[in-house]
């Protein structure tokens, strides 16, 4: 073999470990991007809460319904095009991972908190609160779970927070189960 033919084989060798571990880390980077998004609509979900309890009347429980999750845990995201739930309109024909966008709105919870989601997304969201002792507050608690590296095990991100109408309080510390790693 020729100097000149072993050139192109030899790039090709060297560059097999370095693309191993460009596309495991680029998947890496992936699924920290796609746990950010989930992170800000748990957020979003937080602060619409946070504004339903202080609209809430004194006499009524200022506590969100429970809500989710949604997509439902039947619909399975990773089948989806890019892994991804999309929420589809009645007159879109139905694919793999689809389910109905009208879902966020017959949701009694997400309705009233005017949560919804149009853009595709791994993640199924829920919520649940409970009234804190004395009225007029409750704990929130805000999830995220998806299985992003198809290892048929979900990972979830977990919020809560203490909920009353001067605002919310939101733990420090939010919990991430079940992610892989690099």
């Amino acid at each position: 073999m020729s100097t000149r033919a072993a050139a192109p084989l030899l790039l090709v060798v060297a560059l097999v470990p370095w693309l191993t571990v460009t596309l495991r880390d680029r998947g890496a980077s992936e699924r920290l991007a796609l746990r950010h998004t989930a992170t800000a609509t748990l957020g979003e979900i937080i602060h619409a809460s946070a504004l339903h309890v202080r609209s809430a009347r004194a006499d009524e429980d200022p506590c969100p319904a429970a809500a989710g999750p949604t997509p439902p845990l039947s619909v399975a995201c990773e089948d989806g095009e890019e892994g991804r739930c999309r929420p589809r309109r009645a007159s879109q024909p139905p694919r793999a991972g689809d389910y109905p966008a009208a879902l966020w709105l017959a949701d009694d919870g997400w309705r009233a908190l005017g949560v919804r989601l149009s853009e595709p997304s791994p993640f199924h969201f829920a919520l649940a609160s409970e009234p804190l002792e004395g009225g007029g507050a409750c704990r929130i608690f805000a999830r995220a779970s998806a299985d992003l590296d198809g290892d048929g095990e979900a990972e979830t991100i977990e919020a809560a927070a203490t909920i009353d109408r001067r605002g919310a309080l939101v733990d420090q510390r939010w919990s991430l189960r079940g992610a892989s790693t690099p």
